[in-house]
């Protein structure tokens, strides 16, 4: 019985938050476009992100390690200049993922 609680007061929860996002898009008429990538892709994934983003789409990632943050960062320089994104994307590659020592420090 507390296993089907739980499932339901997730559902409860789900459904609103689904219904929303269904709104949402329906009213912008905006095309959601999903990435996927790793690390080795980020670069291509934040610039095509860039382009995608200032054609007005809607950019969503999954949880795949580096494709998820490009995304991101793609989206949020939409309205910069492309020499602001090229400067990011050197500063932040200075380590080339999780594993390096380094990728805290060039994040921040």
């Amino acid at each position: 019985m507390k296993l089907h609680l739980t499932m339901l007061s997730m559902v409860a929860c789900v459904v609103p938050i689904t219904d929303t996002l269904q709104e949402f898009l329906e009213l912008g008429g905006r095309k959601v476009v999903p990435t996927m990538g790793g690390h080795s892709m980020q670069r291509d994934v934040a610039l095509l992100t860039l382009q995608l983003t200032k054609e007005s789409n809607l950019l969503v990632s999954r949880a795949v390690l580096g494709a998820m943050e490009a995304t991101h960062l793609g989206a949020w320089f939409c309205e910069r200049s492309d020499e602001k994104i090229e400067a990011a994307l050197t500063i932040l590659f200075t380590a080339r993922g999780w594993r390096d020592f380094e990728w805290l420090a060039a994040a921040f």
